[in-house]
């Protein structure tokens, strides 16, 4: 069954959500940006980010996105899908030639301009930014100025320069009555108590210092032997005419093992069971059906200084061109936003273990 508008425009929605370019193969590939939210109409309302979306002809080079997913949806195999996108993008091709506008159904519109340049409007309700999904134009409502402050009422009264002073009372009146300090008193009985508490404190502290100063000194003894026992020995040695002299005994020398040799059939088996495949995580350009329409792309990233140590690899059907490899995920990562950063052509290049 032959591929319509509508299904290819419901992928490229699909993929385009997911990456920031795909390709419309033999015709060139869709492009997105992301849009921060910003202020309109003098800073009354609030847009929400989005991706905006156009279309490059001069990009020709083939991702397989698109023929990955039209094989999974469909169920048929990549060859199939590629042929069937190949047949609608010569229609396509065909009707823009003709000066016709080609409507991608809740997509957009793809036409060619009076000076030659492809122009793709993106339809005004579709949002490629699913974290912006539901957000509308946000207005915004100033707030109300506060009112101005009432001036302040005048003091009726004159506030005084400096307080009255009022003079000391020297001596007391008949009818004030005057309160004696009474220091009280401390019973013998109290007394004695205390100083026998006193005491007692006094013969504990001095029994603590006592054990601390046991104790510093046993660790400085147990130092020292320690110290004095690390020493080396000192062994006196005699001089060689006085060692005595033993009588010279043949030996007969051990047989010698042979060394075991494996079978070869046994050696293949034991490194067969030993070697296990390691697997890297990949930055991957691109995917193709065709092998050597990847190896032609690897070559030409080469030449352009893109990586030095490209490869083709087959996984999962397809030739994918890995630029590098890494150990750990976190590596592959930091790389490849490097790579985007540096380069906005590989915006859609990802990261996969093989």
């Amino acid at each position: 069954m032959a591929l319509s508008l509508f299904k290819i425009s419901t992928v490229l929605v699909e993929l385009l959500r997911e990456h920031n370019r795909v390709s419309l193969p033999g015709i060139g590939a869709f492009k997105t940006e992301y849009k921060p939210a910003m202020l309109i109409k003098n800073g009354k309302s609030i847009l929400p980010p989005s991706k905006t979306v156009e279309f490059r002809e001069e990009e020709v080079w083939n991702d397989g996105l698109l023929e990955a997913r039209v094989a999974q949806k469909e169920a048929i195999l990549l060859d199939d899908a590629g042929q069937q996108i190949a047949q609608l993008s010569a229609e396509i091709q065909s009707a823009l030639n003709d000066g016709k506008r080609v409507e991608f159904p809740d997509f957009g519109t793809l036409r060619i301009t009076d000076d030659g340049d492809f122009l793709f409007e993106k339809d005004d309700d579709l949002n490629l930014l699913p974290a912006s999904a539901g957000l509308d134009e946000l207005s915004i409502t100033p707030l109300p100025e506060a009112p101005a402050e009432a001036p302040a009422k005048p003091n009726p009264k004159p506030v005084p320069a400096k307080p009255p002073v009022r003079k000391s009372i020297t001596e007391p009146s008949k009818n004030q009555v005057i309160e004696s300090v009474i220091k009280p008193n401390v019973s013998p009985k109290k007394k004695e108590k205390q100083g026998m508490d006193n005491a007692k404190t006094n013969r504990y502290i001095i029994i603590i210092v006592a054990i601390i100063l046991l104790a510093g000194a046993g660790f400085a003894l147990y130092m020292m032997y320690d110290h004095y026992r690390s020493k080396p020995a000192i062994v006196q040695t005699m001089p060689e005419d006085e060692y005595p002299t033993q009588p010279e005994v043949e030996t007969t020398p051990p047989p010698v093992a042979q060394a075991y040799t494996p079978a070869p059939d046994e050696g293949k088996k034991s490194l067969r069971q030993g070697s296990r495949k390691r697997h890297y995580y990949h930055v991957v350009l691109g995917a193709y059906a065709d092998e050597a329409t990847a190896e032609t792309v690897m070559r030409e990233q080469k030449s352009a200084g893109v990586c030095d140590g490209c490869q083709v690899i087959h996984s999962d059907g397809q030739y994918k061109i890995s630029a590098y490899r890494y150990r750990t995920k976190s590596e592959a990562t930091d790389m490849l936003n490097g790579f985007k950063r540096t380069d906005a052509e590989y915006l859609s290049a990802w990261v996969e273990r093989f």
